[in-house]
Formats: C-alpha cells, sequence, structure tokens
C-alpha cells in the first residue's frame, strides 16, 4: 500500500534572493528539508498549482529595442546603432519613438502603416540597410531573420507590426531536476509549467491549474533550495520592473505504508497458517449400545 504525502509550498518573489536584480525574474529560496532520501519514499513529484504574475513588464524592453543600419550608398558604410525608450507602445506611438532616435542622429526617416495589412513602410533620402544580427526589433518591425535592404529609398515590411508582446510565461527551475523538452531548442528543458499572458499590460494574470498534466516527477531525492526562473517564449528573462509576484508548489511524496504493510503480511502469515494446519476431528459422542459393549469389552 502506498499514500501521498503532499507539501504545499509558497514563493514570493520579495522574499527570495533575486539573481538579477529588480528584474525579478531569477529567484533563489533557501529552504532546509524540504526533501530528504528515506528509504520507504517510492517516488516524488512537483507541480505548480496556482500564480500571481504582475503584467509590469514592457513590449519594447532590453531584448528589442535596437536598429542597426547603414547607408548603402555612402562609402564607407558604416553600422549606426539606436534605441527605442522601454515601455508599452501602440502603432502610432512606437512609429513617433522609432522616427525621434533617427533624428538623434540626423537623420529624416518617414515611417508609415498600411491600415489593412499592417506592414511599415521606411523612406529616406538614401537607400539603407537594417541589419538583423545587431537588430533586435526586427521581428516586432515585421522583418525576418535577414538583412533587409531597401530599393529606391523605401523599405516595405513583409510582414504586419507585431506588438502582442510576451504571450507565455516559462516557469523554469533547475534545482527541481525533472524531464521536459522544448521546441526552442529541440531538446530538454526545465519549464516547470507554462502560464498564458491573457491581461493587458498594468493587470494581474491570475493561473489556477486544473490538471495533472502541470505534476512531474522529480529525478533528485534531495531538497534543501529552490530555484525560480521566469522566462518568455524566446528564453528571455522578463523585467518585471520590481513588482513581486507569487507562485504555489506542491511538493508530493510517494510514501510506502509500512503500518499497512505489515498489517497486512500478519495477515497472510495468518491465513497460511489456517490453511497448512489440519482441522480439529469433532468426538463423536457414543450411544447406550456402543457404551455397554466398551464396558464388556473392558471386564
Amino acid at each position: 500500500m502506498v499514500f501521498f504525502d503532499n507539501k504545499i509550498i509558497t514563493l514570493n518573489s520579495a522574499y527570495g534572493s533575486k539573481q538579477n536584480g529588480t528584474m525579478s525574474s531569477f529567484l533563489q529560496f533557501n529552504f532546509q528539508g524540504l526533501l530528504k532520501e528515506e528509504t520507504h519514499i517510492l517516488r516524488s513529484y512537483i507541480s505548480v498549482v496556482s500564480a500571481q504574475i504582475p503584467v509590469s513588464f514592457y513590449t519594447i524592453n532590453a531584448t528589442n529595442n535596437s536598429i542597426t543600419y547603414i547607408y548603402v550608398d555612402y562609402s564607407p558604410s558604416i553600422q549606426t546603432t539606436i534605441t527605442i525608450p522601454y515601455g508599452n507602445y501602440n502603432a502610432t506611438s512606437l512609429i513617433s519613438a522609432i522616427v525621434a532616435a533617427f533624428a538623434t542622429r540626423a537623420i529624416k526617416m518617414t515611417i508609415t502603416i498600411n491600415k489593412l495589412t499592417g506592414k511599415l513602410t521606411f523612406s529616406t533620402i538614401s537607400n539603407f540597410s537594417l541589419i538583423y544580427s545587431a537588430t533586435s526589433i526586427m521581428i516586432v518591425l515585421g522583418f525576418t531573420k535577414i538583412t533587409a535592404v531597401s530599393s529606391s529609398f523605401i523599405l516595405i515590411a513583409p510582414y504586419p507590426l507585431n506588438l502582442l508582446g510576451i504571450k507565455v510565461i516559462s516557469v523554469k527551475s533547475s534545482i527541481l531536476a525533472i524531464s521536459a523538452y522544448t521546441s526552442e531548442t529541440l531538446g530538454f528543458s526545465n519549464t516547470l509549467s507554462t502560464i498564458p499572458v491573457d491581461m493587458p499590460s498594468f493587470n494581474l494574470v491570475s493561473y489556477v491549474s486544473n490538471n495533472d498534466l502541470d505534476k512531474h516527477i522529480l529525478r533528485v531525492k534531495h531538497i534543501d533550495a529552490i530555484d525560480i526562473s521566469l522566462t518568455d517564449e524566446n528564453e528571455n528573462y522578463i523585467d518585471f520592473n520590481n513588482i513581486d509576484w507569487t507562485l504555489t508548489l506542491c511538493l508530493s511524496i510517494e510514501r510506502e505504508d509500512l503500518i499497512i504493510n505489515n498489517l497486512d503480511l500478519h495477515k497472510v502469515v495468518r491465513d497460511t497458517t489456517e490453511i497448512l494446519l489440519p482441522p480439529e476431528i469433532p468426538l463423536k459422542e457414543l450411544t447406550q449400545n456402543e457404551k455397554d459393549l466398551e464396558l464388556l469389552s473392558n471386564t
């Protein structure tokens, strides 16, 4: 017989050891004796029960706010990088921010958006290239993972402007070793759960697990600390801008019930003994004639 010993673990980022400062997305929580190796433990599981995560991160952030360009017609061609201030943008405000960033380099860049397709058009006084390898905002602007080169001073993005921002938050842990996989690397992942961002900016994502799919078998037998990383769909740490979050985990320990098992063993021994011993044969009461014959035979 087995039973499950469940331990609820509540993690608040305000009380963790923050490994990436005010980003608050990589923390360690130091416990003592959460899980110890014991002979009657069969398996241990970990799951994310619930989460309360603020949507305090920005659509444009440190991972996607740079543009590196060169003027193709100029010699020598010199790469120049401009940056967009962090924040949440719509199409109009982002276009204004990019135009202002180019203006800091004395470049008059005109940017328009097609209201039917959502695609951006860039135009200026000379042909130019946006260097993909050094431009982190390319995908947001609707370009692919190659350098984009203008023609006749005009550059049209092949895909719509993408201001959806972070769509999924991955909850990861290296210490809580599990077996998971991801298409990002086509290999092993330490993701405990993925939480959809279904609320707008400056609101709260409230997540509650309603199935057993988040229950993972642990590959470790000792736990004295828990590390938690919160990343976006591209494996980047999320910047929560010093706003704290909470997670509730469940450590479920499958134990062998030694008391029940011992009782079962005693029952098996007793039943076996009853089967092996011959049944007692009750004495048959003698009739009066049998008694008289027995008396005569003894005289």
